[in-house]
């Protein structure tokens, strides 16, 4: 009975172990994570422009479309287009990771989450 109750214990602590990584990235097939902090809706507060991280890896934003795939690598966002192309950006969250700021050009664009 002793040993049993050890199997269970070990089981049960291997599968809490295995689920703990679940909720904060997941691999996206390439070299990099996909951060769930990203994933859901985002609108850029100047333009009102919607852009959205899917959880899948797809990448849309309101003026193109589904546009690329995304992953977080080497601590910056990185998307690769159809074309085979990547470009990648700094980021950084705050807010409870309601805030995204992402840096283009040397300047950040900062959006809210939304969804």
């Amino acid at each position: 009975m002793k040993k049993q109750i050890v199997i269970i214990g070990m089981l049960i602590i291997l599968v809490a172990v295995g689920l703990c990584g679940c909720n904060e990235e997941s691999n996206n097939g390439g070299t990099g994570y996909l951060d769930s902090r990203f994933f859901g809706t985002w609108e850029q507060q100047i333009t009102g422009t919607n852009i959205t991280f899917a959880p899948n890896g797809s990448y849309y934003t309101e003026v193109v479309g589904w546009i690329s795939t995304w992953e977080v690598k080497d601590g910056k966002v990185c998307y690769t287009y159809d074309d085979g192309t990547e470009a990648c950006q700094d980021f950084s969250f705050s807010n409870d990771d309601k805030t995204l700021t992402l840096v283009a050009g040397g300047h950040g664009i900062i959006y809210t989450k939304i969804e």
